[in-house]
């Protein structure tokens, strides 16, 4: 980027082409890029930039390693509170370390031409370090009094023989409430409506959909409700607070951007994705994945641990 040469933002919504970004002093225009506490965002001004050689990548620590047999005894623990509380639901994930044999930017055009339907991106900041993904989740559509969103929970290989259960169908339904219910406590929203479920895929899995579409009939505080919706139960649980004191306490590592969000901004018109199937760059050839699932009373520690490595798939297909 001309003005700030050590930024770098490319990004490619679902189904378009490659749009290169620039950070500039004074634009209409905001990239958000919000880690899963929110207690760091980063908004900056940007505006359409032509492709850049970029080449100074920034590089973040390693967080915290869960090795699969400390998994299941956190998560048995997890499962032991969740016998007393079978309504309620925690999103429990985990990071992985991997070889890295691309460059960051060959990595995000194989994303691009491996998952057309997803919104890849590829973001480097000396703040946050290099981080890309393909998302498979808008967080939130805003434009011109129309507002859209989506319950996107539950999981299953997308070659599966195996049709979603009742421990899919509730986890997504607790997202769907939830969001619909947030969405209706906005006293500038109004026709909060639900679509039919159904269910659609995302690279090599499927999940539980549910669009969920309202009018706004003042100025949309965008930022408050970007800052109340998310984390969602499809990222953290429910109840809210319960779930982010359980994952705090068990997960025993810093999920820094992961399960945040990303987006662009002008004015009170906005696009905004959950920042899932993401990797963060720890160097020059070494890259950390995250993953995880909800857990609700009934899940089976062996089968999450296996959906974290079905996640992680999405992006370790490509470096192959």
């Amino acid at each position: 980027m001309s003005n700030f040469p050590s930024s770098f933002l490319v990004l490619k919504e679902a189904h378009d082409q490659p749009q290169f970004y620039q950070e500039v002093e004074v634009s209409d225009w905001e990239f958000h890029f919000v880690d899963f506490q929110q207690k760091k965002p980063l908004r900056l001004k940007i505006k359409p930039a032509s492709e850049s050689d970029f080449k100074d990548w920034h590089y973040g620590e390693a967080p915290a390693i869960l090795a699969q047999h400390n998994y299941y005894k956190s998560l048995q623990q997890l499962l032991a509170y969740l016998a007393k509380a079978k309504n309620n639901k925690v999103v429990f994930s985990r990071a992985e370390l991997f070889e890295l044999a691309l460059k960051p930017y060959e990595l995000f055009q194989k994303l691009c031409e491996s998952y057309p339907e997803a919104t890849v991106y590829l973001f480097s900041h000396p703040t946050c370090g290099t981080w890309l993904g393909a998302s498979p989740e808008t967080l939130l559509t805003f434009k011109e009094q129309a507002l859209e969103t989506a319950s996107l929970a539950g999981t299953l290989p997308y070659n599966s023989p195996e049709d979603f259960g009742e421990k899919e169908k509730l986890e997504q339904e607790i997202v769907t409430d939830y969001i619909s219910e947030t969405l209706a406590s906005i006293p500038a929203i109004t026709k909060v409506e639900k679509g039919k479920r159904q269910s659609v895929r995302a690279g090599n899995l499927k999940h539980l959909f549910t669009p969920i579409k309202g009018r706004s009939l003042a100025p949309l505080p965008l930022d408050a409700l970007l800052k109340k919706l998310h984390p969602t139960p499809a990222v953290a649980g429910n109840p809210k607070n319960e779930a982010l004191a359980l994952i705090a306490a068990l997960e025993q590592y810093d999920r820094s951007y992961y399960t945040g969000y990303f987006g662009l901004k002008k004015d009170n018109e906005g696009h905004f994705w959950v920042n899932l199937r993401c990797a963060q760059l720890i160097s020059s050839r070494q890259i950390c994945l995250y993953a995880g699932g909800g857990i609700i009373a009934a899940s089976v520690p062996e089968s999450e641990w296996r959906e974290t490595e079905n996640k992680m798939q999405t992006i370790l297909n490509v470096m192959r």
